[in-house]
């Protein structure tokens, strides 16, 4: 009986079925079908050369990085096979720079850059990271505007597993990403019909998952990735918190600046009532001001006709007269007091009614 068959999408799988140098009939079957390659065109295994995946640091600041398979044609062009089970959403940069790399990393002092060859990165992907319904995306470098090639020796490929159908079985690359998903044997013997080397790698997984050193290897290997998606998982769980805290704060900030906002446009309104009242206060005391100046200049003037009109009754006891006048005028009008004053005939008279008034 097979144990459980090693899931190839299992970066350490799936360099032991692709990435060997006694698989690699089954390497040239698959890139045959991603490169859409027929004909004499279609690579053998023999034209295919297994190289270091380590990528040689030359600087002491390079990073360091480890590849899936990395292989050379004989034509000299290289590629890079990824597979990524788990979404560190960084595949885009990584497959970038994995490529880039590859490719500066041809030429040694002295060579020219004619002499460089082209460069190709195969990402499988268990998870969708392209804003597309297709699965397989090629990228190259173009002009914006007017879509030209400015030149094909960088060629980026991106297979996602997650949107992969069951339709058109007859394609090898669809057959080989179902492969890669996972199918039981009858299905696979139905796809091998048109890609017959899906059988040989079935094969060797079959021996990798009877081998108690590789399944123990496989174990070890599949534990630490999913270790390591926990922690990032946990990271970005609390990067979310993170972000939902400071959005929560901002949120808290924006609200009291705009209450503050409002008490500042409120007070700037009772600043302003407050400066009218002033100056109605200033004009009310304005007003009074010119009622009391207004009283005091016609309180004079009566003074000077009261003297004038005594002075021609009275003579020389207009002042005395005058005084008493005053003094009564709390009692009755000044106006009255004269008026009467005016009927008395002698100044004893006048005196005797102004003390009894």
């Amino acid at each position: 009986m097979i144990p459980a068959l090693l899931d190839p999408r299992v970066d350490f799988a799936f360099k032991m079925i692709f990435g060997q140098p006694e698989t690699r009939d089954i390497l040239a079957a698959f890139l045959n079908a991603v490169l859409g390659l027929e004909g004499a065109a279609r690579l053998m295994a023999e034209d295919l050369e297994l190289l270091n995946p380590n990528l040689d640091r030359r600087h002491r600041e390079d990073k360091y990085a480890i590849l899936d398979v990395r292989v050379r044609t004989a034509s000299g062009e290289q590629m890079n096979v990824e597979i990524q089970l788990f979404d560190r959403h960084d595949m885009h940069l990584r497959s970038v720079y994995y490529c880039t790399r590859l490719f500066v990393g041809q030429l040694q002092s002295g060579q020219d850059y004619v002499e460089l060859k082209k460069t190709i990165a195969i990402d499988i992907l268990n998870f969708n990271l392209l804003p597309t319904l297709r699965y397989h995306s090629v990228y190259h470098l173009w002009e914006d505007r007017e879509r030209h090639q400015l030149t094909d020796m960088l060629e980026l490929h991106f297979l996602e597993l997650p949107k992969v159908g069951k339709g058109r079985l007859d394609d090898p690359l669809v057959a080989w990403l179902l492969y890669l998903k996972g199918v039981e044997d009858p299905v696979l013997e139905m796809l091998a019909m048109n890609e017959p080397m899906l059988k040989r790698a079935r094969e060797v997984q079959e021996a990798l998952s009877r081998s108690a050193q590789m399944r123990a290897e496989y174990e070890s290997r599949f534990k630490a990735m999913m270790d390591e998606q926990s922690l990032l998982t946990r990271l970005k769980r609390y990067e979310e918190r993170e972000v939902k805290s400071d959005q929560a704060l901002a949120q808290r900030d924006q609200a009291l600046a705009q209450r503050d906002q409002a008490l500042a446009q409120k007070d700037q309104v009772l600043a302003q009532q407050d400066q009218a009242l002033a100056q109605k206060d200033q004009v009310v005391a304005q007003q009074e001001q010119a009622l009391i100046e207004e009283r005091q200049r016609s309180a004079s003037l009566q003074a000077i006709a009261m003297r004038a009109i005594l002075s021609a009754r009275f003579g020389a006891s207009a002042e005395r007269l005058q005084a008493l006048v005053l003094e009564a005028s709390g009692r009755a009008s000044t106006e009255e007091l004269l008026t009467r004053l005016a009927t008395v005939p002698t100044l004893e008279a006048a005196e005797l009614l102004l003390r009894e008034e």
